[in-house]
């Protein structure tokens, strides 16, 4: 009789433990995929916080090309030597401005696609998938 009374409590000891374990596991599975969703939005916000910057200096090189075609456009019939420099500087200045712009489109991408791999595999990871990514890279 002592003896079942034992084998009951420990065994309701052990179940209880079991059960405290389980929710916990689960509660930091759930801590861990709200603190990297809280990352992912944070590097969202980040990008979107560099917009206002880059588009300050997209504006002031958009800004530089109209001068730069207005000088030259005055300068046609007086100095056409210097307004064909100045044409030449407007045309680098446009090829450079195009070059960053899409400089920076591709690093979004880039990053974009790395924090949506790593956000899978945390996910995968969490609810106990392995996970193994093939692929080419260029």
């Amino acid at each position: 009789m002592v003896g079942s009374l034992y084998s009951g409590g420990f065994a309701a000891v052990i179940g209880a433990g079991n059960i405290f374990f389980a929710q916990r596991n689960r509660a930091n599975a759930k801590l861990r995929m709200a603190h990297e969703e809280i990352e992912h939005l944070a590097k969202v916000a980040e990008r979107g916080a560099d917009c206002p910057r880059y588009a300050d200096i997209l504006g002031h090189t958009l800004s530089v090309i109209i001068l730069k075609s207005e000088l030259a456009g005055k300068l046609i019939d007086l100095d056409p030597q210097r307004a064909k420099a100045e044409i030449g500087d407007v045309e680098q200045t446009s090829r450079q401005a195009l070059a960053e712009v899409r400089n920076t489109i591709r690093g979004y991408r880039a990053q974009s696609l790395e924090a949506e791999l790593k956000q899978a595999k945390a996910t995968l990871e969490t609810a106990g998938v392995t996970d193994e990514i093939r692929g080419r890279r260029s």
